[in-house]
């Protein structure tokens, strides 16, 4: 694997993704683009790739479909939705609006909210004004809850117009809950010198390891992001907690981006109960302040 990455060339163009999959402004050339020489090759009479994703419980695997998408892998017939921007080469689509529990929020009312669709990226981003009152929206409190995907919370939900992409606190929760005054560092995504960059936050809350009575909190897995235009500044990123709980199909030559509830565990097997439990060996990280 590779464990470092030298300044030269690689600081010197943009970046389509581990596989190539990015749209073309984000090759180097065309030959760099993986999924460009496969739609040229002749090998695929349909210009799509198809994302399952999931988190490996289970046994449940998570494929790519290249020339198309594996039906068996939807719970609805796809909904699509069209990429805006495509010469910055991401697959970004509108937001239309972001409600929460059915009330619309102020963030996209200027018609400038955008969603770049990405597998690689572990949480939901949200623009950095944003954040904070939307991480306070979403948290609540962990009671007896070991597993903070059981816990009740508010829906959350990205209107793209074409289709709404709905999430539960199953989807969007950290799985572990945090006692008070531990807090999480989300990572910046940000751009600096033409290069995207990020940073880390640190927590410095004094935290009594042998308090007893303490009140913990269930918290989304959101990241602050502060682009600026054209990409921001009202940019989300649709991450796994949306790509776990939607199959989606990129359409190549169209240029759009499709949706559908995916046939996964998760979302057949109807919502959990109960406190749930610890992953092995992390029950300290509860204790622990996270930089």
């Amino acid at each position: 694997m590779a464990v470092e990455m030298s300044t030269n060339p690689f600081k010197s163009f943009v970046f389509d993704g581990i596989l190539g999959l990015g749209l073309p402004m984000l090759s180097l050339t065309d030959e760099f683009s993986f999924f460009h020489l496969l739609a040229n090759s002749g090998q695929i009479d349909v210009h799509q790739f198809g994302v399952f994703l999931t988190e490996g419980e289970a046994g449940e695997a998570s494929e790519i479909a290249l020339g198309g998408y594996n039906a068996d892998r939807t719970l609805a017939p796809v909904a699509w939705a069209p990429v805006v921007m495509p010469d910055l080469g991401h697959w970004q689509v509108p937001i239309l609006a972001v409600r929460v529990n059915g009330r619309t929020l102020d963030v996209c009312n200027d018609g400038s909210c955008r969603g770049v669709v990405d597998t690689g990226t572990s949480h939901i981003g949200i623009p950095i004004k944003e954040e904070p009152m939307l991480a306070a929206l979403l948290t609540t409190d962990a009671a007896e809850l070991l597993d903070c995907r059981l816990a009740p919370g508010p829906e959350l939900e990205f209107d793209l117009g074409s289709v709404n992409l709905t999430l539960s606190a199953e989807n969007y929760m950290r799985r572990l809950p945090l006692r008070e005054g531990v807090h999480v560092g989300s990572a910046v995504v940000s751009v600096e010198d033409n290069s995207t960059a990020s940073s880390v936050a640190s927590a410095h809350q004094k935290v009594d390891e042998n308090a007893t009575n303490v009140t913990r909190h269930c918290s989304p897995r959101l990241m602050p992001v502060n682009m600026p235009a054209p990409l921001g500044p009202n940019l989300f990123i649709l991450g796994e907690p949306v790509l776990h709980r939607y199959y989606t199909v990129y359409d190549w030559s169209k240029l759009q981006v499709g949706f559908s509830l995916a046939n996964s565990n998760r979302n057949t097997r109807g919502p959990g109960s109960g406190v749930g439990f610890l992953p092995e060996d992390v029950g300290h990280l509860l204790m622990q302040r996270a930089l």
